[in-house]
């Protein structure tokens, strides 16, 4: 079970990235795709885990793309992936519209074209 929120309303003029994510043993927190903090919740005393780093992720995943195209070969992000995105975002413009939780479908493993011989 997951509950994902967005707006880009709150603060006009403003898109903030902020995510936490909670699983057994971990607590990530993310203020934006490059920066997050890893709390490791299992050991007592464990330090801390800080993520940090500059790059354009999305420049770079373009510029892959654009490359995989020239090249005849799969990006290292899979387009099904931004199918996946895709059907995230409709779902939740659904749910939003509806004012009731939607369900998806699990997503199914599409193998590259790399890997079937």
């Amino acid at each position: 079970m997951a509950t994902i929120s967005a707006t880009n309303g709150a603060i006009p003029n403003r898109w903030d990235y902020d995510w936490r994510f909670f699983t057994g043993g971990l607590t990530a927190d993310f203020s934006d795709a490059n920066h997050a903090i890893f709390h490791h919740t299992t050991e007592k005393d464990f330090p801390e885990t800080t993520i940090a780093a500059e790059d354009d992720l999305y420049l770079a995943e373009t510029l892959d793309l654009l490359a995989a195209i020239r090249e005849d070969r799969d990006p290292a992000v899979p387009i099904e992936e931004g199918v996946l995105s895709l059907k995230l975002a409709l779902a939740a413009a659904q749910a939003a519209e509806q004012d009731a939780p939607v369900s998806l479908e699990p997503p199914v493993k599409v193998h590259s074209s790399q890997e079937i011989e």
